[in-house]
């Protein structure tokens, strides 16, 4: 696995442990998620973008090495989303508590995965929490953040032979 990967998947591992129970967690492909289960709770983290850092006071060479980058600068997005109260079968909108409802649980999570963030995982630099829907019946955010997380040396390669 790729160092960026692993990174990743040890930020959603510890996100998805210290929020409520959700059905789904996984690092996702691309920059646009699908919320497939909302109603069951979906957790993920995804990669916004990476850039290849040299180590301080040391340029990169122009070897076109890709395992000689001592550093990744990493923006990346932890996001939830969970079922948000509807129009019922009636025509009856959602009531006004339940739509309190709604935005206190979303501020747990936004709270939680925050802690999370701050104070379990290595990152350089918070970011923002944008909030997403409700739409189809799903509400949530997205904290964003900077890390920047060991590169790979051209060592490494030898242990793949």
């Amino acid at each position: 696995m790729s160092v960026i990967f692993d990174y990743l998947d040890a930020v959603r591992a510890a996100v998805t442990e210290a929020l409520p129970p959700v059905g789904r967690s996984f690092v996702a492909p691309g920059g646009v998620v699908a919320w497939d289960d909302c109603c069951e709770g979906q957790v993920w983290v995804r990669l916004a973008s990476a850039t290849p850092a040299p180590a301080p006071a040391s340029p990169l060479k122009a070897s076109g090495d890709l395992c000689a980058v001592p550093w990744w600068t990493l923006n990346v997005v932890v996001g939830v989303i969970r079922c948000a109260h509807t129009i019922d079968d009636e025509g009856n909108a959602p009531t006004p508590r339940e739509l309190s409802e709604d935005a206190e649980r979303g501020l747990e999570d936004m709270w939680t995965i925050l802690r999370v963030i701050t104070c379990k995982v290595a990152h350089e630099r918070m970011g923002t929490w944008t909030p997403v829907g409700p739409e189809g019946g799903c509400v949530g955010g997205e904290w964003s953040f900077t890390a920047r997380i060991a590169g790979c040396s051209c060592d490494d390669d030898d242990d793949d032979e």
